[in-house]
């Protein structure tokens, strides 16, 4: 059966791709051999829940590649495989969600894609690491030259056995906001894995350091442990409050394996026993939740705390508009992807490279200063 969620989930400008690469599949795999003819447009549109101009984008797109013929008066028929074909080269994209934060990242990818004149597959794994590998696989039968992965390591049930299978791909990949040396896999050796992320460290750092710039002192943290990057926002956390000569108060630091709304609505108590005036949160659901119930008990944002978010998916149509560390997302996909196809036009042997990039400290009205578009993270040294 289709994937109907997953295209129903899609981003609007992403799902022709998608449903592009599902018959490509279905294609290679035999299921539509060489010579059948393709089923109606409304037909493929009522089989996988999409429109039919969505239908007729992606038909278009197989015809460009040339699996596809049109014949005028008689139907759309299968011409060849992707192994038959001389076209252009296909990257396979695998992301964890295509509703939250990766629409921008994935927006990037095709950006650069088409720039370059590379075809995209798209899946999504839904954090689900046993998905993703079975992702992979489809990927690889499909012949794509490379790929650009965002793996969940952080729920593996077994994390040196995924890295292990990442580490025998044989085809080029670049992971998106991961490594392998992330706290899930640390006995890996990331040494010959490239990767294309946002410097965590260096946005926590900016949050904290705007804090103290507003004379904010004590300062709560609320994080998740399922998130795969609660750990590290957590080390920059840690690695300022340092810096800044601030008091990490053991009871105002939230982090659970899983966080309700509930348990952060609870929080507010803890604003008010540790006397907080400013809190940075993992995630703007978070954020926005702990703003409306320090409003609730008389504690108004940003009068009495402030709050900053580490996310920037909704933060500017909060109830209070969040400030927010604001990972570049669109860039991250963009960079990824013409590291990937320059290697790909290189070939041979390559050198791995770790590429951190700037988030931007989004000023808005939850911390008490005057909103301004960004803060440029460039700093003095200290000590």
């Amino acid at each position: 059966m289709p994937d109907t969620t997953a295209l129903s989930e899609a981003p609007h400008g992403t799902r022709f791709r998608m449903l592009a690469s599902m018959i490509r599949r279905d294609i290679d795999r035999g299921t539509l051999p060489v010579g059948s003819r393709l089923p109606a447009v409304p037909e493929l549109a009522k089989a996988h829940g999409v429109g039919v101009n969505t239908v007729r984008r992606a038909v278009a797109r197989l015809v460009e590649d040339g699996l596809l013929d049109r014949r005028h008066g008689s139907g759309t028929y299968v011409l060849r495989t992707s192994a038959d074909r001389q076209v252009r080269r296909a990257v396979g994209v695998l992301v964890p969600s295509l509703t939250y934060y990766y629409p921008q990242v994935i927006a990037g990818i095709e950006e650069a894609a088409s720039r370059r004149g590379v075809d995209v597959v798209i899946a999504c794994s839904y954090y689900d690491a046993d998905r993703e590998l079975a992702e992979i696989d489809r990927f690889l039968g499909s012949s794509v030259d490379g790929m650009l992965l965002v793996p969940s390591l952080h729920r593996a049930p077994d994390p040196a056995r995924y890295v292990s299978r990442l580490s025998k791909l044989p085809v080029p990949y670049f992971l998106i906001e991961r490594r392998l040396d992330d706290p899930a896999a640390d006995a890996a050796d990331s040494t010959d894995v490239s990767s294309v992320r946002t410097d965590i460290a260096a946005g926590v750092r900016a949050a904290i350091a705007h804090l103290t710039a507003l004379g904010r002192r004590r300062i709560g943290h609320i994080g998740h442990l399922s998130s795969a990057p609660g750990t590290r926002v957590f080390r920059g956390f840690l690695d300022a409050m340092r810096e800044f000569g601030l008091e990490v108060i053991d009871g105002a630091v939230l982090r659970r394996p899983t966080l309700s709304m509930a348990e952060v609505g609870q929080y507010v108590t803890t604003c008010a026993r540790e006397q907080l005036d400013a809190v940075f949160c993992l995630g703007d659901p978070f954020a926005a939740t702990l703003v409306r119930e320090l409003g609730k008990h008389g504690h108004p944002v940003p009068d009495d705390v402030a709050v900053i978010t580490f996310d920037d998916e909704f933060a500017h149509v909060a109830e209070v508009p969040l400030t927010a560390v604001s990972p570049p997302k669109y860039e991250l996909g963009r960079l990824a992807t013409d590291l990937l196809v320059r290697r790909l036009e290189d070939g041979g042997p390559a050198v791995a490279c770790d590429v951190r990039l700037q988030p931007k400290l989004v000023i808005r009205s939850s911390c008490g200063a005057r909103p301004t578009e960004t803060i440029d993270l460039v700093f003095e040294p200290t000590g």
